[in-house]
């Protein structure tokens, strides 16, 4: 595998990286930490923190011919085991909200194979696989409806940008419903989604796409990126135009977050374009 060109940055220098990049001979992985609201007492960093140093730990480890299965298990279970040596396992099975978790995109080069949890991304061959959650879609939706309502009882875009707590404090209640569904099996829920968070069992919902047995361009990348492009500077550059022309982030692109002020995006991004 040959690295051609990478990026990991935070939405803000601000606020620590949520997103992390792993790469060594045999496997390379984009992890999207998860934002929370809540925490656990006592600790410091941030739930999406935690989960992204967990999986970056346990990424070091694996053996290079691990199955998905195994390495999804593995992964899961290094943040289960962080919850018995912190003493907060009944905490954390009564309320999700406390969850550290993270979803992941990563290449094993020894199965010549992408997996994919959550709306993490990949582009093979100008092909793009991620998997949207129908939960995001409807909060994305609940967010435009308070945006427009703001609008027309007239307060201005700017205000807005200025002042996010206008729309995102409205909306952290409907979003207060969402860890009911983390790690519901899709189907049995329509709003059902996986995530690594110790809980994480439904191995059916991992995308696998096998590669070409000829040399493949390969780009991981977290959802920090709204169009994913086959070089980062067109993806940034298509990134950069969309914050320019839709700054809210409800009418060319969809988001539960707009940009605040001071930031550099909506949300920590992760870029990696290898050849396998």
């Amino acid at each position: 595998m040959r690295v051609i060109e990478q990026l990991c940055r935070g939405k803000s220098s601000k606020r620590p990286c949520e997103d992390g990049l792993f790469i060594n001979d045999h496997f390379i992985a984009v992890i999207d930490g998860c934002s929370s609201s809540n925490s656990l007492f006592g600790q410091t960093q941030t739930n999406g923190v935690i989960a992204k140093n967990l999986l970056l730990n346990c990424l070091s480890n694996l053996a290079k011919d691990a199955t998905s299965d195994e390495v999804f298990y593995a992964l899961n279970q290094s943040i289960y085991r962080w919850y018995e040596d912190h003493d907060v396992t009944e905490k954390v099975t009564a309320d999700a909200t406390l969850r550290p978790s993270a979803y992941i995109a990563m290449i094993s080069r020894h199965h010549r194979q992408v997996w994919i949890l959550g709306d993490c991304q990949a582009l093979i061959d100008t092909i793009h696989y991620t998997k949207a959650k129908p939960i995001d879609s409807l909060m994305e939706l609940n967010r435009v409806l308070l945006i427009e309502e703001a609008l027309i009882q007239g307060y201005s875009q700017d205000e807005l940008l200025a002042n996010p707590e206008i729309i995102q404090d409205q909306l952290a209640k409907y979003m207060a419903h969402q860890a009911s569904f983390q790690n519901q099996r899709v189907g049995v829920s329509h709003f059902g989604y996986p995530t690594l968070d110790g809980f994480f069992e439904h191995y059916e919902s991992i995308l696998v796409v096998d590669l070409p047995r000829k040399p493949t361009e390969v780009v991981l990348a977290s959802d920090g990126y709204p169009s994913l492009c086959s070089t980062l500077n067109e993806s940034e550059e298509r990134l950069k135009a969309i914050i320019e022309n839709d700054p809210l982030l409800y009418t060319d692109y969809r988001s539960t977050k707009g940009v605040n002020r001071g930031y550099d995006s909506f949300d920590d991004r992760t870029y990696v374009r290898m050849l396998l």
